[in-house]
């Protein structure tokens, strides 16, 4: 949380007696911004204003707009707590060095805080344990992209940032309700032969129980050659009851497939084709739905659909055909609706800001209610 006014004289003299300055000052975040909160029932979203990215609150009924707080950098990830009591930024890009910013919907209060002060240099991908504590996968300067990666934990009210249970992986994703969180954890599997300069990349899906001593349980495995590179668990999702989890298999040159599994043995429950490069988006409803986008190239264009899955009745949904593909996912806390981020054309997919943001009901995918500008969609509770 952000320390009032009255207290930064104090702060500082402490920054100057104690031999840890340097640590502390990471964990003290900057003034307060403005605080202003958004309304039960409204959507928060990303807008780009000009070169800076700011949150509003966003009416469905009525499409009325309101700005709440102009975020200290451009954002590239965004993720909601449970409740959404909180929502947490990431940097944009490498320029600068990571950090993440932590709006609180409760009291409007933004905070900052310093990965790099903790010796990380990137950070991949996050997700929430709790609302007050981030899983966060990152890795320190010069090292492989993601070989490398390991997860550490950030508690957002006091700074407190550790390595989490010791374990090594990328792409977490947890369900706080059921205590169990899945990761991916890439290995350099050595060369392909002797007379190759290509190694093999193993790739290997984890299940883990949220609880002290809990061991990871191997669900999926594959491995790629580094010639193709190619993720076969590239952003999984793990839906909120922890039983099911959803990635995107790359597959080689454009051919790539979104896969339901159980969370529990890593059967694969279903598969879906998705042809063409793009940002790979997956969100699941509060019930056994997963929504994700897709497209296929034919010898004339390529048409793209928002779909939607139900696990229990293993029926699939599409949208009419859109003109542009998706930055982002968000259901409503009941699953009667399915906010969607479209990508501007001509912008850049890595940004939640540059998008239009559309509003369907899940059980028809049509006739969607245009909202207006924003990307990385997080509903608000209702009274």
């Amino acid at each position: 949380m952000r320390s009032p006014a009255r207290h930064r004289t104090f702060l500082a003299f402490l920054m100057l007696m104690t031999a840890g300055a340097v640590a502390l000052a990471a964990l003290v975040p900057p003034p307060a911004f403005a605080q202003i909160t958004p309304a039960p029932g409204s959507i928060i979203v990303v807008r780009a204003v000009g070169n800076q990215d700011t949150l509003w609150s966003i009416d469905p009924s009525t499409a009325a707009a309101t700005e709440l707080v102009t975020l200290p950098f451009r954002t590239s990830w965004v993720e909601a707590s449970p409740a959404a009591r909180r929502l947490a930024f990431l940097t944009l890009s490498y320029d600068r060095k990571p950090e993440v910013c932590i709006y609180d919907s409760s009291s409007g209060a933004l905070s900052t805080w310093s990965l790099a002060a903790h010796g990380l240099w990137a950070v991949d991908s996050f997700t929430w344990l709790s609302s007050r504590k981030l899983l966060i996968a990152g890795r320190a300067t010069g090292n492989r992209y993601l070989l490398t990666d390991r997860l550490y934990s950030l508690n957002v009210e006091n700074g407190a940032f550790h390595h989490y249970a010791g374990l090594a992986g990328t792409d977490p994703s947890a369900s706080p309700a059921a205590h169990r969180l899945v990761f991916v954890q890439l290995t350099d599997g050595g060369r392909v032969s002797a007379a190759s300069t290509a190694h093999w990349i193993v790739e290997r899906l984890y299940r883990l129980r949220l609880a002290d001593g809990a061991k990871p349980v191997l669900i999926a495995s594959s491995r790629c050659s580094t010639k193709y590179f190619a993720r076969a668990f590239l952003g999984a999702r793990l839906s909120p009851d922890g039983a099911y989890v959803v990635s995107f298999d790359e597959g080689v040159g454009i051919a790539g497939r979104y896969v339901v599994r159980s969370a529990g043995s890593g059967k694969v429950l279903a598969s879906f084709a998705r042809r063409l490069w793009g940002t790979e988006e997956m969100a699941w409803s509060t019930h056994d739905e997963v929504a994700f986008w897709g497209s296929s190239l034919t010898t004339s264009n390529a048409t793209m659909r928002v779909a939607v899955y139900s696990v229990t009745t293993e029926s699939l949904t599409q949208s009419a055909l859109m003109d542009n593909g998706v930055s982002s996912f968000a259901w409503s806390p009941d699953g009667t609706r399915l906010a969607v981020g479209l990508i501007q054309s001509g912008g850049p997919t890595e940004r939640p800001g540059r998008s239009e943001l559309w509003l369907f009901d899940p059980i028809t995918l049509a006739a969607p209610t245009d909202l207006g500008a924003g990307g990385g969609p997080i509903f608000v509770p209702g009274t």
